[in-house]
């Protein structure tokens, strides 16, 4: 499509002549002060000013920025310092004065435009100018007639000037003044309002400065920003006083390394954009755990006229900690709306000319991020192994690795995918031919420079759309191959499993027949009852047809007897039609998924797996319970005419879903309110403690085995900050790992050998009392190793420096290193290493020695936290057998060589980027690499396992990438594949807040200490848990163990005891609260009272029908945390649970007493609330939480609602 303005040709749309002529504007009063005169502490301003008169149909727009900006007034907007950065800037600058001769003469105003062209965009790669070239960049802007006429601004007339960065009450004092005719000041003719991720008081500012005629664009920029809407708009105002909008709303996926630190602290605010963990794409890699942001840039330009304008621009990236460039000075100030590229100072006067300069400029930005997200996506294919080409040969070790890993992907690519097509179809209507850009194609205005340049920036929009599209075609054809790759292993499992059910079959029903048989009183034959016919019974059952029979009453009656009760009490039909990856026995939103698969494939003629697999779940209850991806649904189709055709074929009177809405490319629905205590109700009184967990039957020998090995301390120093962070992520992936049916082996590997402990037995030669040993062995120990470690510093400095200065010549095999470390400290923890792996009696009594006891004081504090482990190991008990098996099987591969006394491994020739690899060391001692792949050996013969996850801090990526790098080459590349390095950040304030010399119990003492600085005002809510002296070790362990679990990996370890005396939403104590209180209100209830109608009618109502739906959302959570890896999603998801819950209450906890409470629980809520106990127990659990409250007594008559 050409780009240029002179080959266009429009007959219907262009850009009226009424906006070249003076027209300024009333905005002595905002829209919202003109409704408010009598009522000027009205805090619902957001809904007044999306819905300002009576009678007004409400529309979805209008409840998404109203509930954006709930409960928030002017008078709150100080309140935003205490929470938020500013993040908002604005910019002012007049009009060039004219005189009111060329005011009146539409022709010279028209010819007098001031057309800005910034030098820094004249070419695709738009260097940005500094401050000291904007006399370069004001040469390069062409003069109007307008301004070679105008007259001079007046000396009196400041111009504004505004801080860098504004908070929302800045924002809204400085948009209160007159824009016009502000005495002292110029006017804000052109008028620039940039917001990064803006919270409801940025938005509250704006709602309350915007005059009349902005009303309209406002409301537009608000909901489809907060609602992540793709548009590109022109639109002019038909009737009453004309106005333009010029609109581009832009969503974006970000690739970026690790989650940012603002993740752990997600709001409600659906301007929090969302973080999707990707690392499947880079397992293993050097990089870091990768993951996309949901972005989002919407930017309107409008106004009265062509030089009276205003341009608001939000944007949602708080993933970059760096909005945009700084840079300002007198005659240079970067615009942030155009990414610093432009220059405020130096405005742009076309309100159209600036709306396609930053198009071009975001657009290409965009590219850019795609780009990046494309790239790394066709890399994880094509590193993905064998099982990518359609006819490779598939093992069972590797079919369920690759379909985890390819689940992923297509989950990606569903929603990236949509959103692409979205973006580049909203270009492609917007150029057109007779549509919107037409509006920007009167050029007889422009220079012949300016239309040159606007040509040139037209096209740079078109090759960056252009650019898009060719991105998702690559994307297209990733997602092909993954669907053709999903349906492959989809049969390998399935044969698979049919396999393991005939074999159990074949060897368990015989005996249960001839068991039956002789359970017989009176039997028709009359035989002998003995071993030898009891055999012979066995036998005669082991014919084939009736393996059949056995087979098919034993899956209909063991499988399906919960679910078809359930089914009943939902008015569906039974048995649900067959989805292999569905798991309604455990998920109540996959009994949804299931039944809304069946609707779609009858309305659409499509298989029922096609349908399945295009539905979602939103994460949001406000956006639906279940989401249809239209495109994934009938790929190449237009979404609205598929959801025309749902809407129309939709049943009417579904017993599950509300009526559902097209939303774009998704088409929402909603579970009926009345239906949901039906359905989720069985599910938790079924299931209790099991709610969350795979529906998996298979006896644990059969199960897949994974090794977590975590914690993993050094037996020598402090228990860092990193061993507890690897504690607590540890204990959490395995009991996941568990609840996904997994065989789990916990492995402590501690740091129990090497030269640290060479180094502690020089010191204890020094330092060492025995005496002192007996009173405190772990302080006096820890004591020594500090007092040895300082006399060896000034060796280590003077090694590194020698080794430096050699280095500097381009050689360095270690010689510089010898003679300082052949004397000294050096030698002797050099003598005393070597002696230990000799087996010198005097060293292994020694090490033995506080070997033993470090194990028994780390078993102490375990068990405190609540941890166990199956096995306590360690680097001293690996085999010197296999360490020469290894070091063997590297030379005859020729992986090794000799260099300065010492065996290493040049990691770059097997295919690292760089790095030496230490096997032994110049004294002949082993090292930390060799004895983890020895290790690594050993374990796969003695658990055969089919995973190994370590749980390790970031600062050993590289030992993890050298352990699987050296796997490979020596051809277990199946064996490397099974192991899993995740990783989190080693930077930790723990040392900081506890000091040297602590042991693992200071920690647990230092934030049940912390528990003492609960406010008085908390004294009910402690008193609800038993009183502080019986509740405190359990709140300063849940504390500290959900701080923990909130932070994302990629985050500095803060352990901060300060915060942790806080009932804040989603902390331990809160949690913790929350179920004793739940207890409390159950306490003494009939729980066997049957629920009557009323009390379904009364579960039907918002509130709790809403905590019901979050409810129901667990196992999901569950699921995606098991893909992700990342406890702080469930964290977040306790706190919805809890915030849900008090609304459901809705009740003054100091106002009322539990009595009062008690008297007025029905069974429908009784109901409800042990539902609720249950979800909050399993998750706090999950956790690693030991509920303080009693636990619910265990029954046979939990009534099941149906």
């Amino acid at each position: 499509m050409s780009t240029h303005l002179n080959e266009r040709r429009f007959g219907f749309r262009g850009w009226p002549a009424i906006f070249s002529q003076s027209r300024k504007p009333e905005e002595d009063q905002s829209f919202i002060e003109s409704l408010t005169e009598h009522d000027p502490y009205t805090k619902d301003r957001a809904k007044l000013f999306m819905l300002p008169y009576e009678g007004d149909r409400t529309f979805f727009h209008v409840d998404v920025v109203t509930r954006f900006c709930r409960n928030v007034g002017i008078h709150d907007l100080p309140n935003q310092i205490s929470s938020k950065k500013a993040t908002a800037w604005l910019d002012d600058h007049p009009r060039p004065r004219i005189s009111e001769l060329a005011a009146d003469a539409p022709s010279s105003a028209e010819g007098a435009l001031s057309i800005a062209i910034n030098h820094c965009i004249e070419n695709t790669a738009r260097p940005r100018p500094t401050p000291q070239d904007s006399s370069i960049e004001n040469g390069g802007r062409e003069s109007s007639t307008l301004e070679n006429t105008a007259s001079i601004t007046p000396a009196a007339l400041k111009p504004r000037e505004y801080d860098q960065w504004l908070s929302a009450q800045s924002l809204h004092s400085y948009l209160h003044q007159k824009r016009f005719d502000c005495p002292g000041v110029e006017d804000a003719d052109r008028r620039l309002i940039y917001i990064a991720n803006p919270d409801r008081y940025d938005m509250l500012a704006l709602i309350a400065t915007a005059a009349d005629h902005q009303t309209e664009a406002l409301r537009a920029l608000l909901w489809q920003f907060i609602d992540r809407q793709t548009s590109l708009k022109a639109r002019i105002e038909p009737r009453g006083f004309r106005v333009f909008q010029l609109e581009a709303h832009l969503p974006c996926f970000a690739l970026r390394k690790t989650p940012q630190e603002d993740l752990r602290k997600r709001n409600k605010q659906k301007a929090q954009q969302d973080w999707m963990d990707l690392s499947f794409l880079a397992k293993g890699g050097e990089d870091g755990v990768l993951g996309i942001y949901q972005a989002q840039f919407s930017f309107t330009v409008c106004g009265t006229d062509n030089s009276r304008w205003i341009a608001y621009a939000l944007e949602a990236n708080d993933f970059d900690t760096d909005r945009g460039d700084d840079t300002r000075c007198s005659e240079w100030r970067s615009d942030e709306i155009a990414m610093g590229n432009l220059n405020a100072h130096d405005p742009i006067q076309d309100p159209r000319e600036y709306f396609l300069n930053v198009l071009w400029i975001r657009a290409e930005s965009q590219l850019e991020e795609t780009r990046e997200l494309v790239l790394a996506i066709e890399a994880s294919w094509k590193n993905h192994g064998p099982l990518r080409h359609p006819f490779s040969p598939m093992s069972g070790n590797n079919i369920s690795s690759t379909f985890d890993w390819n689940e992923s992907m297509l989950h990606l690519l569903q929603n990236l995918i949509p959103q692409l097509s979205n973006l580049i179809t909203s270009w492609q209507c917007f150029a057109s031919p007779g549509k919107d850009i037409a509006y920007f194609e009167d050029y007889s205005i422009y220079s012949p420079e300016t239309r040159e340049h606007l040509n040139d920036v037209l096209g740079g929009i078109q090759q960056a759309f252009e650019g898009m599209e060719a991105l998702k075609k690559r994307l297209d054809d990733v997602e092909n191959r993954c669907e053709k790759l999903a349906h492959r292993l989809e049969s390998c499992l399935t044969r698979q499993s049919s396999q393991i059910n005939h074999f159990t079959i074949i060897i368990i029903s015989p005996v249960v027949i001839a068991a039956g048989v002789f359970a017989i009183p009176d039997p028709f034959v009359v035989y002998e009852r003995n071993l030898l016919s009891f055999v012979l019974t066995i036998a005669i059952a082991y014919d084939p047809a009736y393996m059949g029979g056995a087979v098919e009453t034993s899956i209909e009656f063991l499988s399906m007897e919960s679910l078809e009760r359930c089914l009943a009490s939902l008015n569906l039909s039974s048995p649900l039609p067959t989805v292999t990856v569905a798991d309604a026995l455990a998920n109540p939103l996959d009994l949804c998924r299931v039944h809304l698969a069946e609707i779609l494939a009858g309305a659409l003629d499509i298989e029922i797996e096609a349908a399945y697999k295009s539905v979602q779940w939103p994460n949001d209850i406000y956006k639906g319970d279940l989401v249809v991806v239209l495109p994934k649904l009938r790929p190449g189709a237009k979404a609205d005419e598929v959801a025309l055709e749902l809407l129309e074929k939709f049943p009417k009177d579904d017993p599950l879903f509300l009526l559902p809405f097209a939303d774009g490319v998704h088409f929402r629905t909603q579970l009926k309110p009345s239906a949901v205590p039906h359905l989720l109700m069985p599910y938790t009184s079924d299931t209790q403690g099991a709610y969350g967990c795979v529906s998996s039957n298979l006896a644990s020998d059969s199960r897949k085995k994974v090794i977590v090995e975590f914690s993993s301390p050094n037996v020598t120093s402090e228990f860092q900050g990193k061993h507890l962070r690897s504690t607590t992520i540890g204990a959490f992936i395995s009991r996941l790992y568990e609840s996904m049916g997994w065989n789990v082996t916990r492995i402590n590997y501690l740091g129990d050998w090497g030269k640290p402990i060479a180094l502690l037995y020089v010191g204890w030669t020094k330092y060492g009392s025995d005496e002192a040993y007996e009173a405190d062995p772990i302080g006096h120990l820890l004591d020594v190793y500090h007092k040895i470690e300082e006399d060896f510093k000034p060796e280590q400095a003077a090694s590194k420096q020698a080794r430096d200065e050699v280095a500097k010549e381009g050689e360095d095999k270690g010689e510089a290193q010898i003679e300082i470390e052949t004397k000294g400290i050096f030698a002797e923890r050099n003598e005393a290493f070597k002696k230990l792996e000799e087996g010198d009696q005097e060293l292994v009594a020694f090490w033995k020695r506080i070997r033993d006891v470090n194990i028994d004081n780390y078993t102490e504090f375990y068990e405190r936290l609540g941890v166990r482990f199956d096995e306590y190991t360690g680097e001293s008990q690996i085999g010197q057998d296999t360490m020469t098996e290894v070091e063997q099987m590297l030379k005859e591969k020729n992986i090794s060589e000799e260099s300065g006394g010492a065996w290493i491994v040049h990691m770059q020739n097997l295919g690292a980027k760089a790095g030496t690899a230490i096997i032994r060391d110049r004294t002949g001692s082993s090292t930390y690499l060799l004895r983890d792949l020895a290790a690594v050996l050993e374990r796969s013969r003695k658990y055969a396992f089919d995973k190994m996850i370590y749980v390790v801090a970031s600062d050993n990526s590289v030992h993890f990438t050298q352990l699987i790098k050296v796997l490979e080459a020596l051809d277990m590349k199946d064996l490397a594949d099974k192991l899993q390095h995740v990783r989190f950040s080693e930077t930790s304030k723990m040392a900081t807040t506890l000091g040297k010399g602590y042991k693992p119990q200071g920690i647990l003492d230092a934030c049940e200490e912390a528990m003492k600085g609960f406010p008085e005002s908390d004294a009910d809510k402690i008193a609800s848990m038993g009183g502080l002296d019986s509740a405190k070790e359990g709140l300063g362990t849940s504390a500290l163990l959900i701080q923990e679990l909130s932070t994302r990996s990629a985050t500095t370890h803060a352990f901060d005891t300060s915060a942790m005396a806080s009932f804040k939403l989603g902390s331990g104590p809160d949690l913790q609260y929350w179920l004793a209180k739940l207890h409390l209100l159950l306490k003494g209830i009939d729980a066997t009272a049957e629920p009557t109608d009323e009390d379904y009618v009364e579960l039907a109502e918002e509130a709790p029908a809403n905590l019901l739906r979050v409810l129901a959302q667990y196992p999901e959570v569950v699921k995606a945390t098991y893909s992700s890896l990342e406890p702080a999603g469930i964290v977040t998801y306790l706190a919805s649970v809890t915030e849900q819950l008090a609304e459901c209450l809705a009740e003054d906890d100091e106002d009322e007493t539990e009595g009062d409470k008690d008297a007025d629980v029905t069974p429908g809520l009784a109901a409800l609330y042990e539902a609720t106990a249950i979800v909050l127990e399993n998750g706090m659990k999950l956790l690693g939480l030991t509920p303080i409250a009693a636990p619910f007594p265990e029954r046979a008559d939990t009534p099941v609602m149906g």
